[in-house]
């Protein structure tokens, strides 16, 4: 007899009482046809907040939890329900877990590095007057509305910028704008301070010096420094950000070269 596909059912058909909890999740949004579709498809299910919880603990963040953190943010009940509907799959969760990966609810808009800055300026090393501030990428370079994932740990550090832009599949290297959000919502969130004492290679370019700009972490006494990248040179204090793409096609594995 073949084995049911459905996560968590030790038997070939689904009791009632789990058919119930099906149709309140579909009822309730939290599972989409499109969700359904591909849990029949692929026999993954949709994560929902409990499971992120228990697989990731404190390493996932929600939208709830940054808007209590971060004054001036709020984001409207529409967006709170799109959070919980498009919670990445257990797979991804358990992908996070295995590779020192963390899970943070983009902002309720469009965000890049001044906006970002202006929401607590304290945590940034200059308030205001900075060399990035004429350049695009300081404007242009938004974090979005949706979910993020990126390591917690610097990888390829003291490699030159064309080893560690050399990616397995899926994996991309974010932008400033994603990491000043992902690296100040941890610290203000969960008051851990990741990145210290390493910099960063991002995606973001300065057109002058013609690299890739490098974000440090919250420090003690600095805060969040903005520098250029030196990428035709290896050096042990910097590394590169890495993410992972959603929605996930194929997972790569984090820390290659590091």
């Amino acid at each position: 007899m073949e084995k049911s596909h459905a996560a968590g059912w030790t038997q070939d058909s689904p009791t009632s009482a789990q058919l119930k909890e099906l149709f309140a999740q579909i009822e309730n949004g939290r599972i989409t046809k499109r969700k359904l579709q591909d849990f029949l498809r692929t026999g993954i299910a949709p994560g929902t907040r409990d499971t992120a919880r228990q697989i990731l603990g404190d390493d996932i963040i929600f939208p709830d939890e940054i808007a209590k953190a971060r004054h001036g943010l709020s984001y409207t009940d529409t967006s709170f329900r799109d959070f919980e509907k498009t919670v990445p799959s257990e797979e991804t969760l358990r992908w996070c877990k295995t590779n020192n990966c963390a899970i943070v609810a983009g902002p309720p808009i469009p965000m890049g590095l001044l906006k970002i800055r202006s929401l607590n300026p304290a945590l940034f090393s200059t308030t205001m007057g900075n060399w990035y501030e004429k350049y695009l990428f300081s404007h242009n370079d938004e974090v979005k509305s949706q979910w993020i994932i990126i390591s917690k740990e610097a990888q390829a550090k003291g490699y030159a910028w064309h080893a560690q832009s050399n990616l397995p599949e899926g994996l991309y290297i974010p932008h400033a704008g994603e990491m000043s959000w992902f690296i100040t919502t941890f610290f203000e969130v969960r008051n851990i301070r990741l990145f210290e004492k390493i910099y960063v290679r991002t995606s973001s370019e300065s057109k002058s010096w013609c690299d890739h700009v490098c974000i440090s972490g919250v420090e003690k006494k600095a805060g969040i420094n903005i520098s250029r990248g030196y990428e035709d040179r290896g050096n042990p204090y910097i590394g590169v950000a890495i993410g992972l793409r959603l929605p996930v096609a194929s997972l790569g594995t984090v820390g290659a070269n590091s």
